[in-house]
């Protein structure tokens, strides 16, 4: 298993998220799936939303997800609503689940681990990073706002991931499209 997030974290993690707001109340909580039965395949958390009375209505996999989130239309709340979609990555993942997992690469000066990587592999990611704007980017369109950040993978290298954050009436959703290899690597170990 791979924590990045530690469980008594998760509630300031939503607290962080204040442009992102419940539809008639109740909470954001963090669930994980498939580790008792299926463990063998991996299990993920998700983020669920709750009712007041404790009902799960809807999870962050689930194509209703957004509908029970009111989320304020400015480039802040497209980029928290990025970051919620993308959530579940930063939590714990189980066995095959880590084939998911990624690293989100913010600036040139982001740390982050190349668990595998071998030395002259690590000299090509540096220069990558330093011929790239890896710094994540916001344009608004009318309702819509593209979003472009970057995040490593040992499964793929270092990608610039691009979506639209389109907001109708009051609801939101996001479109993934065109992500960018701007150093390529696979680790050829298999969870």
């Amino acid at each position: 298993m791979v924590k990045l997030v530690e469980e008594e974290d998760y509630d300031k993690i939503f607290s962080l998220l204040d442009k992102i707001a419940l539809r008639g109340g109740g909470t954001l909580k963090v669930k994980c799936w498939g580790v008792d039965a299926l463990s063998y395949l991996g299990a993920t958390y998700s983020v669920c939303v709750y009712d007041v009375d404790g009902k799960r209505l809807s999870n962050n996999f689930e194509e209703d997800f957004w509908s029970y989130l009111q989320v304020k239309k400015s480039k802040m709340g497209a980029w928290q609503a990025y970051l919620l979609d993308n959530m579940w990555r930063y939590l714990p993942l189980y066995d095959h689940a880590n084939y998911f997992r990624r690293s989100y690469v913010y600036s040139k000066s982001s740390k982050i681990e190349l668990e595998g990587v071998f030395d002259d592999e690590e000299s090509s990611f540096n220069q990558a990073i330093s011929v790239n704007d890896v710094t994540p980017s916001i344009e608004r369109k009318g309702d819509e706002f593209f979003i472009s950040a970057c995040y490593w993978t040992v499964f793929g290298g270092l990608c610039r991931q691009n979506c639209v954050v389109k907001f109708d009436s009051e609801k939101v959703s996001i479109k993934y499209f065109d992500s960018d290899v701007l150093f390529e690597y696979y680790q050829y170990i298999l969870y």
